[in-house]
């Protein structure tokens, strides 16, 4: 068996210095140069200073400044939710405003119409100047309602042509005009279901109601964002769909106000007073 103890003390280790590599490192190592490294060490560790470069703390952020994104980033999100909610407070207190401007409106024109009574060779706006004074949205006992304040402006039948907003109007004057003031309310004239509300070339925004007796009325020019009813709703008599507009083919504000028997258009005036409506 080989002595494990004499092979290593006959082989030299080839992981230690030389005899000249030893010389070099006990040359190289000085009292004053240890005296400077214990001075270096002992400054930095008394003002915390580091050797190791500083792009090492930029690169890499601490938790705090993670805490600090996140808390940037919450407070970001409440004030979101906080303007969000204010602007829709302001929406709901402007259309709350709005309503009620309506209703004031529609009240003192609703006593403007009630003097208009007594002087009924006014001019309108519509058209024509001829006159019947009277007020809206009163039910009759036939069930059928003026559909709009104020005095008939051009009746049913020939006039000349009318050309406005891009439209122009046939000679025919296939319905009457209730001549009143932009933003006045219209009425459903009986009850029935909507069968159109949009938008219609000469007519403008324009209703149609489709009532249970066959018969179909229309109402057109009404203004720009004033329907207040949609296509396939049911509506009541008196009940306020629309608001009177130039929009299409008119010249001033009013109602042009049609019915039609059978598909075909008649004459609103004799038509509404059968029924007990005054026009």
């Amino acid at each position: 068996m080989t002595d494990i103890q004499n092979v290593t003390d006959d082989v030299p280790c080839g992981c230690g210095p030389t005899p000249e590599e030893a010389r070099t490192l006990r040359g190289g190592i000085t009292r004053r140069r240890a005296l400077s490294a214990s001075a270096i060490g002992v400054f930095l560790a008394a003002t915390g200073a580091s050797l190791a470069p500083s792009a090492f703390a930029a690169e890499y952020p601490t938790w705090d400044d993670v805490e600090k994104a996140r808390n940037n980033e919450a407070a970001k999100g409440a004030e979101v939710t906080r303007i969000q909610g204010l602007i829709w407070s302001a929406g709901i207190r402007r259309a709350r405003e709005a309503a009620a401007a309506r209703a004031r409106e529609e009240e003192r024109r609703r006593r403007e119409e009630e003097r208009r009574r007594q002087a009924p060779n006014n001019v309108g706006a519509g058209g024509e100047s001829s006159s019947s004074g009277g007020g809206g949205g009163k039910v009759q006992s036939s069930g059928w309602v003026r559909p709009a304040h104020g005095w008939i402006s051009s009746w049913f039948g020939t006039r000349g042509s009318i050309c406005r907003n891009g439209y122009c109007t046939r000679a025919g004057h296939r319905g009457i005009d209730f001549a009143s003031s932009c933003g006045s309310p219209i009425y459903a004239a009986y009850p029935g279901t909507v069968i159109f509300a949009g938008y219609s070339g000469a007519w403008g925004n324009y209703i149609k109601i489709q009532h249970a007796d066959g018969t179909v009325t229309g109402y057109a020019h009404i203004i720009n964002g004033g329907y207040n009813v949609n296509y396939g709703q049911r509506v009541r008599a008196g009940q306020v769909i629309a608001y009177i507009g130039s929009t299409g083919a008119s010249s001033g504000c009013h109602l042009h106000f049609e019915v039609y028997v059978g598909g075909v258009r008649v004459d609103p005036a004799p038509f509404l007073r059968a029924r007990g409506v005054a026009v």
